[in-house]
């Protein structure tokens, strides 16, 4: 084979006498390695002198450095004649172990395994620490001997930003563990890959107890099988790209009761799409929105009682208006009919006449009652009533008002507080409901129950009643009545309480409308329970006054008598009223003033005030009302009884005219038999 050769040649020559040589000799030498070796050297010397990592040589024995590049000596802020002869461990920053240790630590793994790589923690000359990514091998130097070279990359921007990068995760998952909402990464299939710590603790449970389970599995809520369908639906849906998001029911536990705790939970899940908008994975929240759920339907539920508030409001003052008006009418149709009876023989066949006169006005008036006591402004005596008693004490009429095939049970409390209350109203509400409770089952055979007891009753109960009108809160006296009828449509159940409204045949009376007024009036309230082919239950809620002030009824005297002496001031601005009850005052032997308002009663009171012995004011009057006139008198020296006459409630007038000394109350429509005891009552005080 032919190739070239490096060698070393030497020759001498014997210089003879004459200087020139007399013999020459040499010697050839092969010399291709050492040539070779150093043709080597010097290229390793030029790579690493160029190289844009930094290179360094340290002995193996003792970890000396002997050689770094340029690039070396940059980053590091030495040059070669700082670092030559110095331990490499001046390098190392870390603090986690001692850096001579960690030195020998790679010496070591170089010697072993042929080589080590690995993230060096360094310290430049300034002392600024960074980071750089490090390969280290055993290399045989011509000139260093057996070495440990060390290539080195600065990779200080990388470490950070993963270091940032790290820290961000950590404090984003921190944030996510502490937050309540359960959030969980899914795979596409609903397993679950990852979820936040502090809705799973809240549940009582354990981070393996979920992961790696289908999300069915994995929520610690209890699922209908519906809520479950829902869900999987979701799952699909989201798969395929589109975000989902339900509102849905769920159990979480028992009351102390059995009945089931619910909450209402907005479940969303939403895909998650790599470089290619492919779907990979699934993001699922679930946020527990049943306080605002409630508030929601707390607003609605208030929005529709304000309504149903505002025309019952209305109503009410309609029928009130009306009521008020007809009782004028009827006042003055009841004494002038009262009148001719006394003007009338016995025998006379005219009388029939006129009694069915008063029949029919009594029979008015009655209806003029259920529209006052539906106004919530109905004549009320109130008297301290023992619910128990009243309902016993009707059980026959009440046997009487119910079909042949209904049965009535009793459930009654045994030492029930008393109430005060009309007694003659709630006698109304008790016919009423049981009457309206025997239509419900109708030809059937059935049962109507009436039960009386004591309950303490809170805001939120108060505010879902018939009506609440912000009612205090605590012990409540209530009836109940519950029938095994047919039930209420939900439409119907909203409606009950309108006047004249029926679901049997076209109304013919205020009906359960009246019953609402009787309840308002007494500062109470009505709860209604009722769906198809379950019956209704009406309970009745009433409180227990304190002492009432009303003003003081007398008992009407057998035979009115009166003193021809005695003058009356009658104070009405209805003309058939004044008309009217002016001759009923004249047949019972009083001389009569009139006045049609308040000013023209001061006028005639101030220039006949020595003649005038009774007063009977009517209180609701234009130009000047009866309080103002009953002021006015009072103001001016009048000590004689005054006396009261509306067709308003007496509760009412008793808080407008407490501790002004009235001598009673007249409610109109009222007879001349009752008028004249009135006033004789008054007189005699």
């Amino acid at each position: 084979n032919r190739g070239y050769r490096w060698v070393l040649a030497r020759g001498a020559s014997q210089m003879g006498k004459d200087g020139r040589p007399t013999i020459t000799g040499g010697s050839i030498q092969d010399v291709t390695e050492r040539k070779e070796a150093e043709q080597g050297l010097r290229l390793h010397a030029e790579i690493m002198q160029n190289m844009a990592e930094g290179v360094i040589l340290t002995r193996m024995d003792d970890g000396e450095i002997v050689y770094a590049n340029p690039r070396f000596e940059k980053v590091y802020g030495y040059d070669l004649g700082e670092l030559a002869g110095r331990h490499v461990s001046i390098l190392n920053a870390s603090s986690r172990q001692d850096p001579q240790e960690r030195a020998k630590e790679i010496i070591r793994s170089v010697r072993e395994q042929g080589f080590w790589k690995g993230e060096v923690h360094s310290v430049k000359q300034d002392g600024t620490e960074f980071w750089s990514r490090a390969t280290a091998t055993i290399f045989e130097h011509i000139e260093y001997g057996t070495v440990l070279l060390a290539v080195q990359e600065d990779i200080t921007d990388r470490v950070l930003a993963t270091k940032a990068l790290s820290e961000s995760e950590e404090r984003l998952q921190e944030i996510l563990d502490s937050v309540i909402t359960f959030v969980g990464l899914y795979t596409t299939d609903g397993v679950l890959v990852e979820a936040n710590r502090a809705p799973l603790e809240a549940a009582g449970l354990a981070r393996e107890d979920v992961i790696g389970k289908p999300f069915w599995e994995t929520y610690w809520w209890s699922y209908s099988e519906q809520v479950q369908e829902q869900l999987r639906d979701a799952l699909r849906r989201a798969a395929e790209g589109e975000t989902v998001r339900y509102d849905v029911p769920v159990r979480v536990g028992e009351s102390e009761q059995g009945e089931p705790v619910l909450i209402t939970i907005d479940v969303t899940f939403a895909p998650l799409f790599d470089a290619d908008g492919k779907v990979v994975q699934l993001v699922g929240s679930a946020v527990d929105i049943t306080d605002r759920v409630k508030a929601e339907e707390e607003r609605a539920r208030l929005e529709e009682q304000m309504q149903q508030t505002q025309k019952l409001e209305s109503l009410g003052v309609l029928a009130g208006g009306i009521a008020h008006d007809f009782n004028n009418l009827l006042a003055a149709i009841l004494g002038n009919a009262d009148l001719a009876l006394n003007e009338l023989s016995p025998t006379s066949s005219v009388r029939g006449y006129v009694n069915d006169i008063v029949a029919s006005s009594e029979h008015a008036a009655d209806l003029c009652r259920q529209m006052l006591a539906y106004s919530g402004r109905g004549r009320f005596v109130l008297e301290s009533l023992n619910l128990n008693t009243l309902v016993q004490d009707m059980g026959q009429l009440l046997k009487t008002s119910i079909g042949k095939k209904v049965s009535l049970e009793y459930d009654l409390m045994r030492e029930l507080p008393q109430v005060e209350g009309d007694a003659t109203q709630i006698r109304q509400i008790v016919m009423n409901l049981v009457t309206n409770a025997s239509e419900a089952i109708g030809d059937d055979p059935g049962t109507i129950s009436v039960s009386t007891g004591v309950r303490n009753c809170a805001g939120d109960f108060l505010a879902s009643t018939w009506l609440d009108d912000s009612l205090p809160t605590g012990d409540y006296v209530y009836f109940e009545f519950a029938d095994t009828g047919h039930g209420m449509e939900p439409e119907d159940l909203e409606k009950i309480f309108d006047p004249f409204f029926t679901t049997k045949f076209t109304g013919r009376g205020l009906g359960l409308a009246a019953v609402l007024g009787i309840v308002r009036g007494h500062k109470g309230a009505v709860n209604v329970e009722s769906s198809p082919g379950e019956g209704t239950r009406f309970t009745v809620f009433l409180p227990s006054f304190g002492p009432s002030e009303l003003l003081a009824e007398a008992e009407e005297p057998a035979s009115p008598v009166a003193l021809q002496e005695n003058t009356v001031l009658l104070v009405d601005d209805e003309p058939f009223v004044r008309k009217a009850t002016s001759s009923m005052l004249r047949k019972g032997g009083y001389s009569v003033l009139t006045a049609s308002d308040g000013r023209e009663a001061l006028e005639v009171y101030q220039e006949h005030s020595s003649s005038i012995s009774c007063v009977l004011l009517d209180l609701t009057m234009p130009k000047m009302d009866g309080e103002e006139t009953f002021d006015e008198l009072r103001r001016l020296g009048c000590e004689v009884p005054i006396l009261l006459c509306s067709g308003f409630d007496s509760e009412e007038t008793a808080e407008r005219f407490n501790g002004k000394d009235v001598a009673g109350f007249l409610h109109k429509p009222y007879r001349m038999k009752e008028l004249l005891g009135k006033l004789k009552a008054a007189l005699g005080r």
